[in-house]
């Protein structure tokens, strides 16, 4: 081969790494927006469904819904699809986070160090990956629906509608 081929096909390899991985920037961010989105969608929805059963009158009164076994195991559900998705979108070729070949972090405009603590509700947690990454989505998606429900549910209680049913 000569020289100006090899030069060419090199320009060619270099171009096409280069567009992939603006992709998987692209596909990775657009995965962090759709699926923090639908992650936080359906948090509210268990909790909706928690609080509407304590107006009911089928819970008691102040039921925890992280206590709650079936609305925890539901949120635990939706929140690790949200991790599973990231990890898949955003940790590179292997689709494991933390092996070097991830999106990078600031790439998908991701620049804080660690995750901003959402209306106190301790998440907290140092951001060094995309695995991070979806832990603090998870976290900050479930203070957001909680924060939402709190406003929508505040004190009401059991049988306040005076039917015992929602």
């Amino acid at each position: 081969m000569s020289h100006k081929l090899i030069r060419v096909l090199a320009v060619l390899v270099v171009l096409v790494v280069v567009r992939s991985a603006g992709a998987d920037q692209v596909r990775c961010r657009r995965t962090l927006s759709s699926e923090s989105a639908k992650d936080v969608q359906a948090v509210v929805k268990e909790l909706q469904r928690c609080h509407d059963r304590q107006v009911a009158g089928t819970l008691p009164a102040g039921t925890d819904y992280a206590t709650e076994a079936g609305t925890a195991a539901r949120v635990a559900k939706a929140e690790a699809r949200l991790r599973g998705r990231v990890v898949s979108a955003c940790g590179g070729a292997d689709h494991v986070c933390g092996t070097g070949d991830d999106d990078p972090l600031a790439a998908i405009g991701w620049s804080a160090g660690a995750c901003p603590d959402l209306a106190g509700k301790g998440c907290t947690n140092s951001i060094h990956d995309c695995g991070d990454l979806g832990d603090c989505l998870a976290c900050a998606g479930r203070a957001a629906a909680q924060e939402s429900m709190d406003l929508c549910y505040g004190n009401l209680a059991s049988g306040e509608f005076g039917t015992g049913r929602a």
